[in-house]
């Protein structure tokens, strides 16, 4: 008679459940899990060269100071030439070889296109740059009539409208229809049993690990993936990283593997056709208004903030009316948006009566909220006022040149020692490294009589000397002895006595 099983307890059946639920093979509508894997090996050639599918051409990058072969067409890996060989080898082989840079920004736009395009076959896809992404499509076999119907339609529409060499793979896991689809197998497993029989064979190329553990496993005669399942997982882990274990675990299903889910980035856009043409602007602003509140209800549910939209006024005939709206730091208070719309409005008048207006904003933040002082009015608080409003309301109205800051340089001399740029809010104080802050254009030479410096009257030195000899480098060098001085007229003042001709003393700046 078989014994009955232990009762478990409550901690080992909660244990029991969390890892049955990481386990699952199936969606939540009953069909089993099935990811499908697809990997575009030539996409950093295809991004750059869509137009010449048939040219013997290479992708090149720059490692360390030597241009590489990154991708090569079908063409010329037909002539020898293959990713890793240098570009001088690679034009050896074929003279006529047509070379390309590589382009990881338009590289990157393509697999976010496609991550876009392959949400119509299931809602859950995945990123995996640079040239895989991967989709759930057990839940959606049943929409598209089978898993067959669904690789066929996906096959198509890569070769026939993005123009893409593929490879696509589909077994239960996501980690092993990647190792196969950037291995080149073409292949359907529907079984998470026979995921090891067919993993087995691959080279341990597929693997995420770096070029120094690889050549470590080469080193000990491991080739494929089969004679890593013949070596004692713990000796493995201390010898080569837990994560390579684990990374196997997720492959045959033993271990959850946890995705990002890719998103379609967020976009504001809404427009107010009018049955009548707007031709005076106080007429415009309930409209903005209006579209500014729907701009900031969208950043509120999205839990996002903006620094820029555009508000676009449509004419009958003539070009559109454009407005800019730019801010400093991400916000969404409607009031504050409508303020600088408002003033932006008034300095631009459209160009003829508006039939339509737009508003659109594509650039979006998550700043985490601000910091509030428990007592308000505190000296905490009036010391972390913000000038940003100031600085944008000012920019608005007088216009971005308008507007200038003083920022410090990394430079000895004085007279280099700060710059004007664009105003960036409030920074840090100035070291108190006793230099004043106004500095005249050009310095002052002061007269030197009896013995005496003197300015408006006679200088009395308070304190002093800072030598600074630097910029000798650049045919710009100066040596000088730097003094703190007082002027019974003008106050204290920074002079400084001029070491290449021991005779004459300069007045550089004023403290206030």
């Amino acid at each position: 008679m078989p014994r009955p099983l232990p009762a478990l307890s409550f901690r080992d059946s909660l244990l029991y459940r969390e890892e049955e639920a990481c386990n699952k093979t199936e969606t939540s509508t009953g069909q089993q899990a099935l990811w499908l894997a697809v990997c575009l090996p030539k996409l950093a050639l295809e991004v750059v060269a869509a137009d010449q599918p048939d040219e013997i051409s290479v992708v090149v990058e720059e490692i360390k100071g030597r241009k590489l072969v990154h991708t090569a067409s079908c063409s010329a890996e037909r002539m020898g030439i293959s990713a890793g060989m240098t570009l001088n080898a690679a034009s050896t082989c074929c003279p006529g070889l047509k070379v390309y840079r590589i382009n990881e920004i338009a590289r990157e736009k393509r697999l976010d296109a496609l991550a876009a395009w392959a949400l119509q076959f299931s809602p859950m896809v995945s990123l995996h740059p640079p040239c895989s992404f991967l989709l759930e499509a057990g839940g959606s076999i049943n929409y598209f009539g089978g898993l067959t119907a669904i690789r066929d339609t996906i096959a198509r529409e890569l070769t026939e409208r993005w123009k893409h060499v593929f490879c696509q793979a589909t077994t239960p896991t996501p980690t092993a229809s990647l190792m196969l689809a950037q291995a080149g197998r073409n292949l359907v497993v529907e079984r998470g049993a026979d995921l090891r029989s067919v993993l087995g064979p691959l080279s341990i190329e597929v693997l995420s690990l770096d070029d120094k553990r690889k050549q470590q496993l080469n080193k000990t005669g491991v080739r494929i993936l089969r004679d890593l399942w013949r070596l004692p997982s713990g000796g493995l882990a201390r010898r080569f990283g837990t994560d390579l274990v684990t990374h196997l675990d997720q492959a045959l299903g033993k271990l959850p593997d946890p995705l990002n889910a890719y998103r379609i980035p967020p976009r504001f856009s809404d427009t107010r056709e009018f049955s009548f043409d707007i031709d005076e602007q106080q007429s415009l602003l309930p409209v903005v208004h209006e579209l500014v509140t729907g701009l900031c209800d969208f950043l509120q549910q999205q839990d996002l903030y903006t620094m820029d939209y555009q508000v676009h006024f449509y004419h009958r005939q003539d070009p559109v009316t454009m407005l800019h709206i730019g801010l400093r730091q991400p916000i969404r208070q409607p009031g504050y948006l409508m303020m600088l719309a408002e003033t932006k409005l008034s300095r631009t008048k459209p160009a003829a009566a508006v039939v339509r207006v737009m508003l659109t904003a594509e650039r979006f933040y998550s700043v985490a909220p601000r910091t509030r002082y428990l007592l308000p009015g505190s000296d905490l608080e009036r010391e972390d006022q913000d000038i940003s409003p100031l600085l944008e309301q000012l920019s608005t109205r007088l216009g971005a040149a308008a507007l200038k800051s003083i920022t410090t340089h990394a430079d000895h001399r004085p007279e280099y020692a700060c710059r004007a740029g664009a105003p960036a809010g409030a920074g840090p104080a100035p070291p108190d490294n006793r230099r004043p802050l106004w500095l005249l254009p050009k310095p002052r030479e002061l007269l030197n009589k009896d013995g005496g410096i003197y300015y408006r009257s006679r200088i009395h030195s308070l304190m002093g000397p800072e030598r600074i000899v630097t910029g000798w480098w650049d045919n710009h060098g100066i040596q000088r002895d730097y003094y703190v001085g007082t002027d019974g007229i003008a106050g204290h003042v920074w002079i400084y006595h001029d070491l290449t001709t021991r005779q004459k003393w300069y007045l550089h700046g004023l403290f206030g």
